[in-house]
């Protein structure tokens, strides 16, 4: 954690970590997605990417070792020859002249592993960054916020994978339109397979777009009996449900 009143001009402030991995290409978060980009400057198309507007980590790996830099709400980083850096604080005089002066509360972490980023931790790194930026926040429902006795407390939905796929819930919020909730899941991981998901609290399901209209999708069917949505998963694939009672 770092506090900074930052007062300077024409000043950049990154915080960089030297490493002994060797590896051609560094992997970068963005929101549902990754990116890769070279470690070295052999072309002037690489030495023109100096720093990815990337999104709360990236990581560093060669076989059986990794290290991934996690942090929250920092955008620039890079990677380059072994050394992963941040991009804290800067101060140009055009266009903002007042860019970044002031107090600042800046996070970040580092985090050694085994394997790739896709099978280090629980989950891989993209979840242990999720799970530093924004902390789980639970409380105890008391009687009244439950329902009577408390004892209406029931799962929402489970979701069960088949394949190389990963799953994360981006949203389950209630429909712009007011009909039924919108479940939307995103693949993480660039794998495909067959996603089971279980509502029990809804009868019906059909696929939507972004925009939530209704639109054809062969990859799902949603079985009434068992309140279960089958859902094919394609690579970084992002899909909308609209969930009815």
């Amino acid at each position: 954690r770092l506090l900074v009143d930052w007062r300077e001009d024409q000043t950049l402030l990154r915080a960089e970590f030297p490493t002994a991995i060797r590896a051609r290409a560094a992997t970068f978060g963005i929101q549902f997605g990754e990116l890769e980009r070279a470690t070295h400057r052999n072309t002037s198309w690489e030495e023109a990417r100096f720093e990815v507007p990337g999104r709360r980590w990236m990581d560093l790996s060669q076989p059986g070792l990794g290290l991934a830099v996690l942090d929250a709400g920092i955008i620039g980083r890079n990677a380059r020859s072994g050394v992963m850096g941040l991009s804290l604080l800067r101060s140009p005089s055009f266009p903002d002249p007042g860019c970044d002066r002031g107090e600042h509360r800046l996070r970040y972490a580092l985090m050694p592993h085994e394997g790739d980023h896709r099978s280090a931790g629980r989950a891989g790194v993209d979840a242990e960054a999720e799970a530093f930026a924004e902390p789980l926040i639970s409380r105890r429902l008391d009687a009244e916020d439950a329902g009577a006795g408390g004892d209406q407390i029931r799962e929402a939905f489970r979701i069960e994978i088949d394949g190389a796929a990963s799953l994360e819930v981006a949203a389950l919020k209630p429909a712009e339109d007011g009909d039924g909730v919108i479940l939307r899941v995103v693949e993480k991981h660039g794998g495909s397979g067959r996603a089971r998901i279980k509502v029990p609290l809804w009868n019906r399901a059909v696929a939507v777009d972004l925009r939530e209209r209704v639109v054809e999708h062969p990859g799902l069917v949603f079985d009434e009996s068992e309140r279960t949505i089958h859902l094919d998963l394609r690579p970084f694939g992002i899909e909308s449900i609209r969930l009815r009672r």
